[in-house]
Formats: C-alpha cells, structure tokens, sequence
C-alpha cells in the first residue's frame, strides 16, 4: 500500500465559534514540528486569520482563497515562513473578494486546485504535516472539499454539556462518512472546568482516535488576546497545566502521524 508524503490533518468545531481551535491549531503546528523534527504548514481559513497571527505573520496579502479563485497561481507566493518558529510555514486566509470567485467554481475545479495547493506546500517546504484551520460554521464548499481530503480530524468543542449535541449534529452530517474512509477522528474537550466532564458521553464520537480534556487557563486566554502563542511562553500555574496536556495531545498526534507515514511506530517514542 503506498503511503502519503505528509498528513493532512483539520481543526473542526462545527458551528461553534470561539472554542480555541484556533490556538490550539497554531501550538499543535508549532509542537508537531518539534516532536516530529520536520517542517510543518498551517494553512488558515478563519475570516479572523487568528492561528496566522498567533505565529508571527501579518494576513496583508494573498492568502489560501486567492489561490482557491485562481486569482494567484502560484502556490509559492501564499507561503509565508512563521517569524516565531522557522519550520512553520504559513498560508493566511487572503484577500476577502476572492471568496467571491471561490463561490463560482465548480467542486471538481476546487478540488483540483485544494490538491495543488497541498502538494505546493510540500514541493515549497517540505513539511511532514499541514494543520488546516477550518472556519466555524463553514460553508458547504469546505465541507465537501477540504474535510473528506484530510486524513485526521480534530473535533475542538468547549467541554460543556451543550457540545454534547453539537457532537451530535456535527457526527451525523460529518464524521460518520469521514470514518468510512477510514481516517482518524479526535475529539479535544477544551476549556475544561473543575467538575464538568462530558468526556463519557462523547466517547462513541470519536473514529478510531483519542478524546482528550484541556484545562481552562485565564493566562493562556490573556496570551491569545494579546496575540501572543502560549506554547512559547514558559510559566506556572494554569498556562503549564495546559502546555502539559497540550504536549500530550500533541504526542498522540505524532503517533498517529507517523503511523500514517511509515506503517509503523517505534518503541518509546511519541
């Protein structure tokens, strides 16, 4: 069987917004790189551009839907290199009127042109891993383009009762057809407080991956809001409760990557 050069892996919360998918999109591109010792790419189609921003670059030009459109064809000219952290590279959401002509083109030319896109990064960077951070409530078109060409999908949902349906909706519409490709899908349970823990009740949700509960951190919410990645900042307190479990989020991804890269992983390492 033929394995892939790198793994395509999307950040989905459906249509919840302000789950920290996004934070959590730009650490995991960061930790990928180092426990992988490789190159990773984010590729980012948020409207706030907020996982661009977090690793140091600025959305002012051509981006991911300028290419999409067709507006740029070279995928070199929407990569930009993280000025935080070397070995990720970058590609920003772009100019707003290209969605416009995103909306015009036919899924099989969309899909043509998602493929290009992948396999530019890879030829540009060569990265191991490219992390999408897909919009909350994404149009059709994402859906039915980007999700069934990703072979990991993490589920990032704030650990609250309410999720429980939203995992619901999002199983019944998404992962359920995701799974008969047989890619791997995670659930992350985000902002978790004391005493609250759906963990049980989502369990069944999951494909063939993990579920995973990170703790709330008003110093990981200051840091964001500051635009500031928390993963790079060292401290106590909640911020390092959080880079532990992140860490080990990030370990079982790495697990899952290289099994999907080689076939196999090797004893004791992540």
């Amino acid at each position: 069987m033929l394995r892939p050069r790198f793994v395509v892996m999307s950040m989905y919360s459906g249509a919840s917004g302000g789950t920290g998918k996004s934070t959590l999109a730009a650490g995991l591109a960061v930790l990928l790189s180092r426990y992988l010792s490789a190159d990773t790419a984010l590729i980012d189609l948020g409207s706030t551009a907020a996982s661009t921003r977090l690793l140091g670059v600025v959305p002012s030009g051509a981006g991911v839907l300028d290419y999409l459109a067709g507006v740029v064809g070279d995928v070199g000219r929407v990569i930009t290199r993280s000025s935080l952290v070397p070995t990720v590279h970058v590609v920003p959401p772009g100019m707003p009127p290209s969605i416009e002509y995103v909306l015009d083109t036919s899924p099989e030319d969309l899909g043509k042109r998602w493929e290009g896109l992948l396999y530019g990064l890879l030829e540009h960077t060569s990265s191991r891993v490219v992390i999408i951070d897909l919009p909350p409530n994404p149009p059709r078109w994402v859906v039915d383009t980007i999700l069934p060409r990703s072979q990991v999908v993490n589920l990032v949902l704030e650990n609250t009762s309410t999720s429980e349906y939203v995992l619901a909706e999002i199983d019944s519409t998404v992962t359920r057809g995701l799974a008969s490709g047989g890619r791997v899908v995670n659930i992350v349970l985000n902002k978790t407080v004391p005493g609250v823990d759906i963990t049980d009740r989502v369990r069944g949700f999951a494909r063939g991956g993990f579920i995973t509960t990170l703790p709330l951190s008003p110093i990981t919410h200051y840091l964001v809001a500051s635009m500031k990645l928390p993963v790079l900042y060292q401290a106590g307190g909640t911020l390092a409760d959080f880079q532990r479990v992140l860490e080990q989020v990030a370990s079982q991804l790495t697990r899952q990557v290289r099994i999907l890269l080689t076939g196999r992983v090797e004893y004791g390492q992540a």
